[in-house]
């Protein structure tokens, strides 16, 4: 009956092992190398040689609506950037009507402090306008 009797050769699978380890550590910077340089030729090729028409028109649309308009984007800065927005009646800056901040999150309404908001709003409006019937009636008596 036969069979193997010799020992396994343990020296030499692990001096084998550790061989291969380091051999393939040390190949890793030449793998991650030619890896980086062939994805470079393919991004120089694919994206950076080839022109990009449609964002050129569409930016070239985009400045001609900019110069087309009432005013050419220019001039309008400049008059913004001498004038401020008071300059420009859609451009100053307007009171807000809406009370959603004062109500706030929706999940956890406030409607009473809304409609107190509401309340001194309103009663502010009447007070404007009465001082301003007072005014125009106290005009004419002069």
């Amino acid at each position: 009956m036969g069979y193997e009797k010799t020992p396994p050769a343990d020296k030499l699978i692990f001096v084998t092992a550790i061989g291969s380890s380091l051999l393939l550590l040390g190949l890793i910077p030449l793998f991650h190398g030619y890896f980086n340089q062939m994805v470079a030729e393919q991004h120089q090729v694919k994206v950076v040689e080839v022109p990009n028409t449609l964002r050129e028109e569409v930016m070239a649309r985009q400045q001609q609506n900019l110069e087309a308009g009432a005013v050419p984007i220019d001039q309008a800065a400049r008059v913004l950037g001498t004038a401020g927005r008071a300059s420009s009646p859609t451009l100053a800056p307007q009171p807000s009507t809406s009370f959603d901040a004062v109500e706030g999150w929706n999940q956890l309404p406030n409607a009473a402090a809304k409609a107190e908001a509401q309340a001194a709003a309103a009663a502010a409006a009447a007070e404007a306008t009465a001082r301003d019937a007072g005014v125009a009636s106290e005009a004419p008596a002069q």
